[in-house]
């Protein structure tokens, strides 16, 4: 890794995972008076994002939209860099439909078995990210009402996929929402600023380079 990269990576190093809510009865019947949301959950193991806990704080805010959505919304969950060796010649095709979207009542519980498999798998660490954020889009395309994408984003360009062609392709489809949470980004996020990204009226850019910060990122997303 370069030594920019380096740095950008390692500059929220202490940003510590926060501790996942329970899936308290009190969480769902507010769920239940929230508006419809259905969501798409983009599930990174790049390898960047392997160091300093970051796949826990990841998690943390999945588990919270997921225990906050109503019970009929629909969710589905892609994940990438987690199957092939990021120095293999398969690194950048590394993105996979984990969950199919249904109703989130009938899919918390393989929710919950999927992220703690993904949590430390053995292979992995590419970063497709344009590949899997145009997987996700597809998926979220079936959905008739307001639909979420949930993607962290700390390795834009290493495969060169054309990222950003694919999160303004994202505001193309009606009633969709993007988030992309970076951790201590620096370089991707000029790149991203300069590319008009944090303007598309569809996508919301958020860096975390606190520990405070990562401890109101579940709540922020809500």
């Amino acid at each position: 890794t370069p030594p920019e990269q380096a740095a950008e990576h390692d500059a929220a190093a202490s940003a510590d995972v926060v501790t996942a809510p329970d899936d308290s009865a009190a969480e769902h019947a507010l769920a239940s008076e929230r508006p419809m949301r259905n969501y798409i959950f983009i599930h990174d193991t790049s390898k960047n994002m392997r160091k300093k806990k970051r796949i826990g704080m990841m998690q943390t805010a999945i588990r919270t939209l997921l225990n906050h959505a109503s019970d009929s919304s629909r969710v589905g969950l892609w994940a990438f860099g987690h199957r092939f060796p990021s120095d293999g010649p398969d690194a950048c095709q590394d993105s996979e439909a984990i969950i199919a979207p249904d109703e989130a009542s009938l899919i918390r519980e393989d929710f919950d078995s999927q992220l703690n498999m993904l949590m430390s798998p053995p292979l992995g660490g590419g970063a497709p990210v344009g590949l899997a954020l145009s997987n996700a889009i597809e998926d979220a395309k079936a959905f008739p009402e307001p639909k979420e994408l949930l993607m962290f984003v700390v390795d834009l360009n290493e495969c060169k996929d054309k990222p950003l062609e694919k999160m303004k392709a994202a505001c193309q489809v009606p009633d969709l929402h993007l988030s992309l949470v970076g951790i201590g980004l620096k370089r991707d996020l000029q790149v991203m600023q300069e590319a008009g990204i944090d303007q598309l009226g569809c996508v919301d850019v958020i860096n975390i380079m606190t520990p405070e910060e990562g401890d109101a990122l579940p709540n922020l997303l809500l």
